[in-house]
């Protein structure tokens, strides 16, 4: 069984990858409400299907700029960041056979509209969907549907791989720019039984709580100027918050502690190990800390349980 100071240890070492996380989710979240990354990934999604001409007309419909959000500064519209797929087919409908007062859109003037298109990928990919629904309107609006959530499965993927590489680029500048170094880290809590029992108390306190990494969802119209300027607030107070906490924890944490035996050969894997487990996001290590909390609640000696 483990002893008491290995999981003191492993308790630590996973409080303090906790924090260091929710410093990182925040400053993702600050990013990413400034250059609205996912918006981005959204538009050049749809683009790939309709190609740039028609992706032009989809986004000036008016059905896809009623979730297109205002422009911070001045007029106009941003690219949304989120469209149902039934006003993807709808607008697409639109876009072949513009809907009529006083006339009902047929199948044959879906046709012709296609018909019309230049000939290449977005010609031959519309004439596909309209033969698997056997020429019919309906089956055709639900093909249009599918074909773009198939586009959005592979858009949520590209959107993943680009926040994984940004959180993991901001992983490693918060691990050197706070000198977090693991190896020194274990070292001085295998030390410090003070700073064991400490961290141990703030560990299972946090754990009572829920966690917050933020990401508080938006309305489709978006924010204005001042609702940007209140969202960056929070999100900078949340990242000044956290690393308060990170500080303030008397832990190996910083360069005001480096002292002349340096060394950078142990440092630097220290840091690269430091930016790996961070980069794996709060939620892991929040359950994490909870496992190890149970595993040390478990496991206690009969005379360690009887102190409490």
């Amino acid at each position: 069984m483990f002893g008491s100071t290995t999981l003191d240890i492993a308790l630590g070492i996973t409080f303090m990858y906790l924090l260091l996380s929710l410093v990182v989710t925040a400053i993702q979240e600050v990013i990413d409400t400034l250059i609205k990354l996912r918006a981005a990934h959204l538009a050049k999604g749809i683009e790939k299907l309709l190609g740039s001409p028609m992706a032009k007309n989809f986004f000036a419909n008016p059905l896809i700029k009623a979730f297109s959000p205002n422009q911070w500064f001045g007029q106009g519209t941003r690219k949304p960041s989120y469209i149902p797929s039934r006003a993807f087919a709808v607008t697409v409908l639109d876009l072949l056979a513009q809907a009529k007062i006083s006339d009902v859109r047929t199948i044959d003037d879906v046709r012709t509209g296609i018909s019309k298109l230049p000939d290449g990928d977005l010609k031959r990919s519309l004439t596909l969907l309209l033969d698997e629904s056997e020429q019919r309107l309906d089956a055709f609006e639900r093909a249009l549907e599918g074909w773009f959530n198939g586009q959005m499965e592979r858009v949520t993927g590209w959107y993943k791989r680009k926040v994984q590489l940004i959180v993991m680029a901001i992983a490693l500048l918060i691990t050197v720019g706070l000198n977090a170094d693991s190896l020194a880290i274990v070292k001085r809590l295998s030390n410090d039984s003070a700073l064991r029992a400490s961290l141990v108390t703030l560990a299972q306190e946090e754990a009572k709580q829920p966690l917050a990494t933020g990401g508080q969802s938006r309305s489709p119209q978006g924010q204005t100027a001042e609702e940007l300027t209140r969202e960056l607030d929070t999100r900078v107070t949340a990242v000044q918050d956290s690393l308060n906490k990170v500080q303030g924890l008397g832990v190996a944490i910083g360069f005001g502690w480096r002292s002349k035996d340096f060394d950078w050969s142990t440092a630097i894997p220290g840091w690269l190990l430091t930016a790996f487990a961070i980069s794996l996001g709060a939620p892991f290590w929040f359950d994490m800390l909870n496992k190890v909390i149970s595993i040390r609640s478990a496991g206690k000696a009969p005379d360690e349980k009887s102190k409490r």
